[in-house]
C-alpha cells in the first residue's frame, strides 16, 4: 500500500532495449491504471458541458477521454433473421474537465456526429486509435509493451508510424490517431486527437552502454568546508555548498535520516528510512559501516522517520511513522536493546514527528488520524514514554491550520516565532497567535513521502494520496533550514522530483531572506537532520538524497551526505 517512489523509478517505461538489452516486461502498474477501461454514463448536458457520473475517488481524472456510444444498427441472424444485437455507434468524444463528488464535467473534443443525450454510456480509452511517435530510435520494446499491456487500444504499426511521425511532435496531418504516445529522450508524454497533453511520464537516466551503471563509494575529506553562515546583506547568497563526506551505497529511495547515539557507546549513529525498511549504520572514513536493518511488517510501509531518547539512557530510540495494509497507522520504535537492533514498541496510532525546541531540545510530538476522511485530526500533542509504551501528554500549542510536518520553532528578539510551510509551498513566519510576518519570494519544500486514505474505497472509490510536507529545522542562530525540490513530474498521480538543494533563510525580525544554499544538482533530497556542534565543533547537516536509475527498472541509488555549516 504506501509507496513512496521508490517504485516508481522501478516502473519507469522507457526501456531503451536496443543499448540495455532489456527483456520483454510488463507494462507499469501505474501506466496501466491510467488507461485502464472505466465505464459510465451521461447525466445530462449543462451548457457546452456534459455531466457524466463518474466522479472523485472513482479512479478518473482530469483529461481522460471518453467515447460516447448509443445503439446503432439491429444485427439480425443470417438464417432466423432474429435481431441478435445492435452494433455500437461512436457518437464523439468527451474530455473530463472537472471533478466533482459523485459526478464530473466533460466537454466534446472534436465534431459530434449524433447528439449526446441523457444516458448514453461512456467508456474511458476504449477502442480508441493509438500511435507510438519514437524519437529515441529504441522504443520498439516499448511500443510491443503498451499494445501488450493495453490491448483494448487500436495500435497503429510501429514501423510505419515512424516512417510518418513529423520531424517534431505536432498533430499529424496525414493521420488522426485518438491517442499519441510521443517517446523523447525527457519523457513520455501521451496527448489527444487535439494535441493536448493527457499524462507526462519523466524519463530519468540515459542509456550509456551496454555495461551495468556502477556508483562508487567513498568518503569525500578533501572537499572544500562550507562558508561560515551568517546574516546576508544587500541580498547576497552564498551558493556552492558541497559535502564533505559523501556515500552513495544505497538502493531505493528514502523517506527520511536520522542521526543519534543509538548503541550508547558515545558515537553517532544514521538510520535511513525506506519504504519497507530503515537501514542503521555509520558515517566513517572508510565510508559506510552498516550495522544492521529492521524491516517492516508484512503490508506496512513507512512514510517518516525520527529519532529521541524518550528513555533518558543516553541511547536514542527510532520512531517510525507508518501504515498497514489495512490503511491504519502502525507505526514502530526501534532500539538497541540486548546487543542489537530490535523493534521494542509496534502498533502506534499517530503520527510522529521530532522537533527542536528553544531552550528544551529536541522534543517528540504526534498527532491522531482519522481514517474518516481526516487525515490530520484534532491537535498537536508531546509523547510520553513509560517502558515499551508511548503515552499522549500535554498538548502543543501552535498556530490554527498547522500541522504535525512542515515547521519548526526559533527565538527572535524574545520571543518564541514558528517557520511554516503553508499549502502552497512557500515558507513563513508566524506568530504564536498565527500573524504573518513575513514570507519567501519562492516555494521550497517538496516531498514524494506520502500515505493513502482509504475513506473513499468504500463507496468504490481509491486510495487517495496525502503528502507530507519537507522537514523544516532551525539553529541556535534562528536560520531556518528547509530543502527545496524542484523539476515536479508526475508517473500517473505521483510525484516524482529531478532537482534539489537544501536553503537557509534569515528572519532579520523584518524580512525573510535566503542567505545560503547547497550546490542544486540532478536529484532528489528525500529529508535532512541539523546537527548542532559541541565543544567548539561546527554544525553538521546530514542529508540524504536519491539520484535518477541509469536503469529505469531497477530501484534509485540514495545517497547519505554531510555538510560542515561552519558554525559552533
Amino acid at each position: 500500500m504506501f509507496k513512496t517512489l521508490r517504485v516508481l523509478y522501478a516502473s519507469i517505461i522507457v526501456l531503451f532495449s536496443t543499448a540495455l538489452g532489456y527483456a520483454a516486461l510488463p507494462l507499469p502498474e501505474q501506466v496501466a491504471r491510467d488507461f485502464k477501461p472505466i465505464s459510465g454514463y451521461v447525466v445530462q448536458s449543462s451548457g457546452n458541458d456534459y455531466l457524466i457520473d463518474l466522479g472523485i475517488g472513482q479512479g478518473v481524472v482530469a483529461g481522460d477521454l471518453f467515447s460516447v456510444v448509443g445503439p446503432g444498427k439491429a444485427i439480425t441472424h443470417p438464417v432466423s433473421g432474429k435481431i441478435i444485437g445492435t452494433e455500437e455507434q461512436v457518437k464523439g468524444l468527451l474530455r473530463l474537465t472537472r471533478l466533482k463528488n459523485g459526478y464530473s464535467q466533460s466537454r466534446p473534443v472534436g465534431a459530434v456526429t449524433d447528439s449526446i443525450k441523457r444516458g448514453d454510456s461512456i467508456l474511458r480509452f476504449q477502442d480508441m486509435a493509438a500511435v507510438v511517435w519514437d524519437y529515441t530510435g529504441q522504443g520498439h520494446q516499448l511500443a510491443r509493451q503498451l499494445q501488450s499491456g493495453l490491448p483494448h487500444l487500436q495500435w497503429k504499426d510501429y514501423a510505419d508510424a515512424q516512417q510518418k511521425r513529423p520531424t517534431t511532435p505536432a498533430r499529424a496531418e496525414t493521420m488522426t490517431p485518438t491517442l499519441y504516445f510521443i517517446l523523447t529522450s525527457q519523457t513520455l508524454e501521451v496527448r489527444g486527437p487535439d494535441f493536448e497533453l493527457i499524462h507526462s511520464y519523466p524519463v530519468t537516466g540515459t542509456p550509456a552502454s551496454t555495461s551495468n551503471a556502477t556508483l562508487t563509494t567513498a568518503a569525500l575529506p578533501a572537499l572544500p568546508l562550507l562558508p561560515v553562515i551568517a546574516p546576508a546583506t544587500g541580498g547576497a547568497v552564498q551558493a556552492g555548498g558541497e559535502p564533505i563526506w559523501n556515500n552513495a551505497n544505497l538502493k531505493g529511495t528514502p523517506i527520511g535520516v536520522a542521526v543519534g547515539d543509538f548503541d550508547g557507546d558515545g558515537r553517532q549513529e544514521a538510520a535511513i528510512a525506506f519504504s519497507d525498511r530503515i537501514e542503521i549504520g555509520r558515517l566513517n572514513a572508510d565510508g559506510y559501516q552498516s550495522l544492521g536493518a529492521i524491516r517492516l511488517a508484512g503490508g506496512s510501509q513507512a512514510y517518516a522517520l525520527d529519532a529521541a531518547d524518550l528513555n533518558s539512557n543516553g541511547r536514542t530510540e527510532l520512531y517510525v511513522s507508518a501504515m498497514n495494509s489495512n490503511g491504519n497507522p502502525a507505526g514502530i520504535s526501534i532500539e538497541f536493546r540486548d546487543g542489537r537492533y530490535r523493534t521494542t514498541i509496534s502498533k502506534i496510532s499517530w503520527h510522529l514527528r521530532t522537533v527542536m525546541l528553544p531552550g528544551e531540545g529536541n522534543v517528540l510530538l504526534a498527532q491522531e488520524y482519522n481514517g474518516l476522511g481526516r487525515e490530520f485530526n484534532g491537535p498537536v500533542f508531546r509523547v510520553k514514554r513509560t517502558g515499551d509504551s508511548l503515552t499522549r501528554a500535554e498538548t502543543f500549542p501552535l498556530p490554527k491550520r498547522i500541522n504535525l510536518y512542515g515547521f519548526a520553532l526559533f527565538s527572535s528578539q524574545g520571543r518564541t516565532l514558528v517557520a511554516n510551510l503553508d499549502d502552497d509551498g512557500y515558507l513563513s513566519v508566524l506568530t504564536a497567535s498565527g500573524e504573518q510576518l513575513a514570507g519567501s519570494a519562492d516555494t521550497v519544500g517538496g516531498t514524494e513521502s506520502y500515505f493513502e486514505m482509504n475513506d473513499e474505497t468504500a463507496t468504490g472509490g481509491e486510495p487517495r494520496q496525502v503528502y507530507l510536507k519537507a522537514r523544516v529545522e532551525a539553529t541556535s542562530q534562528g536560520n531556518i533550514l528547509v530543502s527545496a525540490n524542484s523539476g515536479l513530474g508526475f508517473l500517473g498521480r505521483l510525484r516524482m522530483y529531478v532537482k534539489s538543494e537544501l536553503k537557509l533563510f534569515h528572519w532579520n525580525g523584518k524580512d525573510l531572506r535566503e542567505t545560503w544554499h547547497t550546490t542544486p544538482e540532478k536529484s532528489y533530497l528525500a529529508d535532512f537532520r541539523l546537527l548542532p556542534g559541541t565543544a567548539g565543533e561546527n554544525s553538521k547537516l546530514v542529508t540524504v538524497v536519491a539520484f535518477p536509475s541509469m536503469n529505469p527498472l531497477t530501484a534509485r541509488t540514495a545517497s547519505v551526505r554531510m555538510y560542515d555549516l561552519g558554525t559552533p
